[in-house]
């Protein structure tokens, strides 16, 4: 089963806010077949320090083969340092459709140059 990490805006929004919507990502993925790894159920403490909790999610995205972006990554520090380490490791990324929740468009390093594939359909997940 293929491993896929969550990544998104957590600092600066309510816990609430941040479980449903990273719990949402995670049902979304594992209705298509993903083994998914929620850095919010990693951290396990919403009031766990930035560099602690970095520390726990990076080492839950180094075990990932695909990285599932969220819409609101880019106003996330950490998220955008989990792109860049999924970035130089190759790891191919799935960004969210906002309205829907679903996958837009998916992205993967070749030969240090990003390609734009189009997403896998549910059965064709491994």
């Amino acid at each position: 089963m293929t491993s896929i990490y969550i990544c998104g805006k957590v600092t600066g929004l309510q816990p609430e806010q941040v479980e449903e919507k990273f719990d949402c990502a995670a049902d979304y993925l594992h209705d298509l077949g993903y083994k998914v790894v929620n850095p919010v159920t990693l951290v396990g403490n919403p009031q766990a320090k930035w560099k602690s909790a970095m520390h726990i999610c990076i080492k839950g995205l180094m075990d990932c083969e695909k990285l599932y972006l969220l819409h609101d990554w880019q106003t996330s520090r950490g998220a955008r340092l989990e792109v860049l380490i999924a970035h130089a490791l190759g790891i191919t990324i799935i960004l969210q459709d906002k309205r829907q929740q679903q996958a837009l468009e998916l992205y993967i390093l070749t030969n240090n140059t990003w390609q734009t594939i189009p997403p896998r359909q549910p059965a064709a997940i491994a």
